[in-house]
């Protein structure tokens, strides 16, 4: 299987985080590899960025906890937690890549290349004239 040794890195700390919250041993690699291999596939169909790994545990085990705060029955940490917890987060993200104006919409693909969608291209040395694709576009 063709996967980076950052992204089983990355697996593996969750893991072992985990395994220590849990008051039990740090498996050993060879061990816990294969697990992180099918957790990673999992995550992957999910189109799940391993950058992100680390901040679904946290989201995971805060979810377990509200839930067994509210009295109601959670399983154990797990592979569907963390992908239960991406939409919210990855919402989350682009509302910060929002507030930070480093966000395209969807439709920035089809905008226009020579006015971006403005209506008018910027001409170097000349000025701005209405955009020659969007004017034909209208």
């Amino acid at each position: 299987m063709g996967v980076s040794r950052e992204k089983v890195q990355a697996m593996l700390n969750v893991l072992n985080k985990r395994w220590l919250s849990q008051g039990w041993r740090v498996m050993d690699e060879k061990d816990s590899e294969p697990m992180a291999l099918v957790w990673i596939e999992s995550l992957d169909e999910a189109r799940i960025p391993y950058k992100h790994y680390e901040a679904l545990y946290r989201k995971a085990i805060g979810l377990r906890a509200r839930r067994l705060e509210q009295g109601m029955k959670c399983d154990d940490f797990s592979v569907d937690m963390m992908i239960a917890c991406w939409p919210t987060y990855a919402e989350e993200l682009r509302q910060k890549d929002i507030a930070a104006h480093r966000y395209l919409p969807d439709t920035a693909a089809s905008d226009c290349p020579l006015c971006f969608g403005a209506g008018m291209e910027v001409v170097p040395g000349k000025g701005a004239r209405p955009c020659p694709n969007c004017r034909k576009a209208a």
